[in-house]
């Protein structure tokens, strides 16, 4: 993930509650910043990031131009998004699966969310692609809303230590935003392919998480 930010010139932040001085001094060199977070005990780290997410762009929003939130760096920048000519600024950009939200195979996602059960054997939604909470970006002025949407929505799950965000990331998506959101195979590459290409514009996923460094928390 750093190697990457330093070839396509993307600065990024990490939000963390482990890392010590000696060890973001190791990576001083990169575009990197660390922002330190005291986590709230009892709190789902998965769904507070958006808290963070919401709070940061309300602090720094007239310093920023574009931004993406990725919840972790098994992930590599394959081109500066914001450079890109495909970079469209109404746009909100979500990671997204190659495969549908299926009802069979995807009850799993509607646990806890009777909204989101609800969706699933509607035939608007049954055939769509499945987004990915792993990433959502854009311009400032476009994505501030919909993180600000999602903080709401998490923060009544915060305190449930086994929910995921994928349910609540598509309910908005498909719910609030559709005509806004932007997805598919120029955003990122298919999930644990290891691709590297010219067509992507935004992120390749990895399947492995970083060896011999401490887990990121938010």
């Amino acid at each position: 993930w750093m190697w990457s930010l330093k070839d396509t010139g993307v600065t990024g932040i990490v939000f963390h509650n482990c890392f010590s001085k000696q060890q973001i001094d190791y990576f001083s060199d990169y575009p990197v910043k660390f922002s330190y977070v005291d986590m709230p005990t009892g709190h789902n780290s998965g769904l507070y990031r958006y808290e963070l997410y919401h709070q940061f762009i309300e602090k720094y929003r007239k310093f920023i131009d574009g931004i993406f939130f990725t919840d972790s760096t098994d992930l590599e920048v394959l081109k500066n998004p914001f450079t890109s000519k495909q970079f469209d600024r109404s746009k909100i950009y979500l990671g997204s699966e190659p495969h549908t939200k299926d009802y069979q195979n995807l009850q799993w996602l509607a646990k806890g969310v009777h909204e989101y059960f609800e969706l699933l054997p509607n035939p608007k939604f049954a055939k769509s692609i499945l987004f990915n909470a792993g990433l959502c970006g854009g311009s400032v002025e476009s994505i501030a809303l919909f993180i600000q949407r999602m903080a709401e929505e998490c923060n009544k799950y915060k305190n449930n230590a086994g929910f995921q965000d994928m349910p609540l990331i598509n309910i908005l998506a498909y719910k609030e935003f559709a005509d806004k959101v932007n997805y598919g195979y120029h955003v990122n590459t298919v999930f644990s392919k290891f691709e590297r290409n010219d067509v992507s514009i935004l992120l390749i996923f990895y399947s492995a998480r970083l060896q011999n460094v401490t887990s990121f928390s938010y």
